[in-house]
């Protein structure tokens, strides 16, 4: 059994960020991750400048040396070779001119590691929450736990699900959620980068397919491309080699590094498509942040830089809780975080709007359609304002601090 103010489940970006904080603040927390190892494949390697910008303001980023990541200062649309948009990040009002790309195992152990200088800190991994404990007012009041064999609960004021977007706390939570499917889905794969390849990141259509073309740290390229929606064994059915002809009929520059380097579909990586909107992030003694408080569609890599915001936004709340937590109370009330939802929420809807109106562009099928996207994209990249429109996505919250 332990005792802690704050038990935080998952150590993703969110998790970690907002772990690191509240220990730096006093408060006596504990983080858990259910995985034994903080390796992920294909989760979360962009950071965009805002993140960026709040990871140098924290001295987190001075402590990963400037050799672990890319740094990433453009972003380009294409129709097949017809620019339609480039937004370069030196063209930003703001400071922080470039996003990163960086290993998640590399973020998440500095993080980590910056927390646990802290003794109010600790740290448990393949450690799963199995079930939440109540009072006989229905409020939280912990959760128990099993680590291999052992089963332990763990007694605390606040739990914080940041357990991703198959999130066992929202399930556990009984907090109502939406979840919608997308039309298509999405397979990853990641090959070494061709030589002269310029580091931004790059969309590039042909009708409704596309390809979504990320550097990677240290050399590679994170590719993306669709597959519509419970059509991976259709995709199978025809073969590795008609995908692969696919990827490349819309970007042939890859053509080389990706014959000699994809041999199987174990070389490729497959992620569902979905969003879930959770209308009430918290109850008595427990709160959602990140994917599992609201799962966005992957376009703009958003998920992570979004969390990140939340875990930023939510600390100075639970502290204030804590510190104003009346004597006869336990469990942290879920009006103390009413300011912090509605304030997240808007940022959050807007950012998720923008995204799925890009996920429809991107699913333009009819020549009006196309003709369309092309049209806006360009009228968008052309617009002297585009810099102030392309902010809020980019930036979040680094604009308020």
């Amino acid at each position: 059994m332990y005792d802690k103010d704050v038990v935080i489940v998952g150590s993703g970006p969110g998790g970690a960020l907002l772990g690191f904080l509240l220990a730096k603040s006093g408060v006596d927390v504990l983080v858990i991750e259910k995985s034994a190892s903080l390796k992920r494949d294909f989760r979360g390697e962009t950071i965009a400048p805002g993140s960026v910008h709040i990871l140098k303001r924290l001295g987190i980023l001075d402590k990963i040396p400037s050799d672990a990541y890319l740094k990433v200062q453009q972003l380009i649309m294409y129709d097949k070779d017809d620019q339609l948009l480039n937004i370069d990040f030196h063209n930003f009002e703001h400071e922080q001119k470039y996003g990163i790309d960086i290993p998640q195992p590399t973020i998440l152990n500095t993080i980590l590691n910056e927390a646990s200088q802290y003794k109010n800190f600790l740290y448990l991994n393949d450690t799963s929450c199995v079930d939440l404990i109540e009072n006989s007012s229905g409020e939280v009041t912990g959760i128990k736990c099993k680590k291999g064999s052992e089963s332990f609960e763990v007694k605390c004021r606040l739990v914080v699900g940041a357990d991703g977007r198959f999130s066992t706390i929202r399930k556990l939570s009984r907090l109502n959620f939406k979840k919608e499917g997308y039309q298509r889905d999405l397979v990853w794969l990641k090959v070494p980068k061709p030589q002269g390849w310029v580091d931004a990141n790059i969309i590039k259509v042909d009708r409704d397919d596309h390809l979504i073309i990320l550097p990677t740290y240290p050399d590679l390229l994170r590719i993306g491309t669709y597959v519509e929606k419970d059509g991976l064994s259709a995709a199978r059915t025809l073969g590795l080699e008609h995908f692969k002809q696919r990827v490349i009929a819309i970007e042939p520059k890859l053509e080389d590094t990706i014959n000699e380097h994809i041999k199987d579909w174990k070389d490729t990586t497959f992620l569902e498509i979905f969003s879930t909107h959770v209308p009430k992030w918290s109850r008595d003694g427990l709160i959602l942040i990140g994917d599992a408080a609201h799962t966005l569609s992957p376009v703009l890599g958003q998920g992570v830089n979004v969390a990140m915001q939340d875990a930023v936004e939510l600390a100075p709340y639970i502290e204030k809780a804590l510190q104003s937590q009346k004597e006869e109370d336990f469990s942290l009330k879920s009006e103390a975080f009413i300011e912090f939802e509605e304030k997240r929420q808007k940022n959050v809807s807007f950012v998720a709007k923008f995204q799925e109106e890009q996920e429809k562009r991107l699913g333009a099928r009819t020549d009006e359609e196309c003709n369309e996207r092309k049209t806006s994209m360009k009228l968008i990249d052309s617009n002297p304002l585009k810099y102030r429109m392309m902010s809020p996505v980019q930036y979040g919250i680094a604009l308020e601090i």
